[in-house]
């Protein structure tokens, strides 16, 4: 039967600890009574769920230290370190979707920057495509237009 806890099966113990989690412990021992024909006192269902907090602590705290050792935690934070100096662009437009009207359009790129200050790998004068690849010179085409004459609208619907 996997008696635990005493005289509780596993299944009781999970109802004692769960009904202490949702209501106050003389009103799980009713439910514990009424309901699942199980006669338990509301300080056993206390002790039951003291014990049990206690041991997910514990687990918690364990699996805290194994997640936060030194040799996993410092090592997943080598490879997201940047190697050198980075850059960040952001820009955005409005854009006129059908039927929806004029939506906000936000854009934003992450890149390495040398020396110089110029960006790495950008495949064009403006610099504005290398995050995208060569697709994204799209984006630099249409800098210098007005957002009409790049939507083919007036600004109607």
């Amino acid at each position: 039967m996997g008696l635990k806890e005493k005289n509780w099966s596993e299944g009781v113990v999970k109802w004692m600890v769960w009904l202490s989690g949702v209501m106050d412990f003389e009103m799980a021992e009713q439910v514990l009574q009424q309901i699942g024909q199980v006669n338990v006192s509301d300080t056993s269902i206390w002790r039951c769920t003291q014990e049990r907090g206690e041991k997910f602590r514990r687990l918690a705290e364990e699996e805290r230290a194994q997640a936060m050792s030194i040799s996993g935690y410092e090592e997943s934070l080598r490879r997201l370190m940047p190697k050198g100096r980075m850059g960040v662009a952001m820009d955005g437009g409005m854009i006129n979707i059908r039927g929806e009207g004029w939506k906000e359009l936000k854009v934003g790129s992450i890149f390495d920057v040398d020396e110089g200050g110029e960006r790495v790998g950008a495949c064009c004068p403006h610099k504005l495509c290398s995050p995208f690849g060569r697709a994204g010179g799209l984006w630099g085409d249409v800098m210098g237009r007005s957002m009409e004459a790049w939507m083919g609208t007036s600004g109607r619907e």
